[in-house]
């Protein structure tokens, strides 16, 4: 619409609560509509991305559910190629970022304190059931074999039984007749006691003198506290 002036009309608008007419010359007219327009454009492109992330969120999310023991066996085999390297970026992470590290670490404790705390019955039974299937065994079993597979590293050639010179239950055997006052294996643990090296395996500067550090006749048990200032002395 063009008045006798030669102004274009452009919209109704409201001030003030009062309606009028918006009038002006050709050239604001075109570059109001270019304005207009682009503003169009960019709005209709943000709304086409949001519902395209939308779909490429759902069907990612389909196919992890469809595949989830294939994603799980490759990540599991890229742990385990790449275990140094995890290792080393876990710890610079760590070294880079304490407070993060220390407030995740407050905030796991108190979640596991609340579960224990509200579950307590429910734990002590899962524990009972858990000593009378032969619990205590297969975490001196686990605990054991992880430090001698640790201590030997690349340079395990038998099996675990082979170097502590005994079976694992007789390995538990041998723990509990070392008993001191105090000692079960319901505190068994971190800040119970522990299953240490009289001679510390950390002495040895070869293989050849490593392995007899490894015999059950070598293991003890020993509170935590004292475990921990113990170090590596010979006790």
């Amino acid at each position: 619409m063009v008045r006798e002036d030669g102004k274009v009309f452009v919209r109704y608008q409201s001030r003030r609560g009062l309606r009028s007419e918006f009038w002006t010359d050709p050239e604001t007219f075109q570059k109001i509509k270019l304005d207009e327009n682009e503003a169009s454009r960019r709005y209709r492109d943000e709304l086409k991305l949001k519902t395209s992330k939308e779909k490429r969120k759902e069907y990612h999310a389909n196919w992890a559910s469809e595949n989830h023991e294939k994603i799980s066996d490759k990540r599991r085999k890229y742990r385990l190629e790449n275990k140094e390297k995890l290792k080393e970026y876990a710890k610079a992470w760590r070294r880079a970022n304490p407070e993060k590290v220390k407030a995740y670490s407050e905030k796991w404790e108190t979640k596991v304190g609340k579960y224990q705390s509200r579950n307590r019955p429910e734990i002590n039974k899962r524990r009972k059931q858990w000593v009378e299937n032969g619990g205590h065994l297969r975490k001196i079993t686990l605990n054991t074999r992880s430090r001698i597979h640790y201590a030997l590293k690349k340079n395990k050639k038998l099996g675990s039984e082979s170097y502590l010179g005994c079976s694992y239950e007789e390995l538990k055997n041998h723990i509990e007749s070392c008993f001191i006052d105090g000692m079960s294996w319901d505190n068994y643990g971190s800040r119970g006691w522990h299953i240490d090296h009289r001679v510390p395996i950390s002495s040895a500067l070869t293989l050849e003198a490593l392995i007899p550090l490894l015999h059950f006749s070598n293991l003890q048990p020993l509170w935590w506290i004292d475990n921990l200032k113990k170090g590596s002395k010979v006790c």
